[in-house]
């Protein structure tokens, strides 16, 4: 309200949307939410990333109304994201845009999040997937001492016990080319057939 009554709209702004995630974090002992709620959480996400870094950086979310209600895990795509933001990123060098599409196939929801960062080398993409591949068998020790990947491999695990083993995350990028995380989301509640 100090930050409203001095006009200072971009401190103001900036308030709003961390309460935004804020409330959105603490809201809810539920699990379980809709895609809305996730696309709004990363919307205002995306939105102080914007006010933080200016013209460097820009996204695009496009997700049909139909879609909207679909039950999904709670914190699905934020996590995704924000690995986006935190790692694949150089802001000295060209604008930055990560861009999330929502489609509808014969097995479920399509979630893409896609970024025109720095991408990951053949290396690095093989030991992501295999990680994704075998994410129960990492043990407590390995998980506490990767650096990278926590985020997405918990969202991973969350979206197979949501929907089963079939569904999940799959990772393509190629060094200096950005990354594309597509996540598979199944009919596992009757709401959403």
């Amino acid at each position: 309200m100090i930050a409203l009554m001095q006009h200072d709209d971009v401190s103001s702004g900036l308030i709003y949307k961390l309460a935004r995630i804020m409330s959105y974090n603490l809201r809810q002992n539920n699990l379980v939410s809709s895609l809305a709620k996730e696309i709004e959480n990363c919307r205002n996400y995306l939105e102080l990333c914007v006010m933080r870094m200016g013209d460097n950086f820009g996204f695009t979310i496009q997700c049909p109304d139909e879609l909207k209600d679909f039950n999904c895990p709670k914190f699905l795509l934020q996590p995704i994201v924000e690995n986006a933001v935190e790692h694949a990123f150089d802001f000295h060098s060209g604008k930055k845009t990560i861009s999330i599409t929502v489609h509808k196939d014969e097995k479920g929801i399509t979630v893409l999040v896609a970024d025109n960062g720095c991408g990951m080398n053949q290396e690095q993409l093989l030991a992501l997937r295999s990680s994704l591949m075998d994410f129960r068998g990492i043990d407590g020790e390995e998980l506490s001492g990767m650096r990278h990947g926590i985020g997405i491999l918990n969202v991973h695990e969350r979206i197979k016990i949501f929907y089963g083993d079939e569904y999940g995350i799959d990772v393509d990028s190629s060094a200096g080319a950005g990354s594309v995380f597509t996540l598979k989301l199944g009919y596992g509640f009757p709401e959403n057939r």
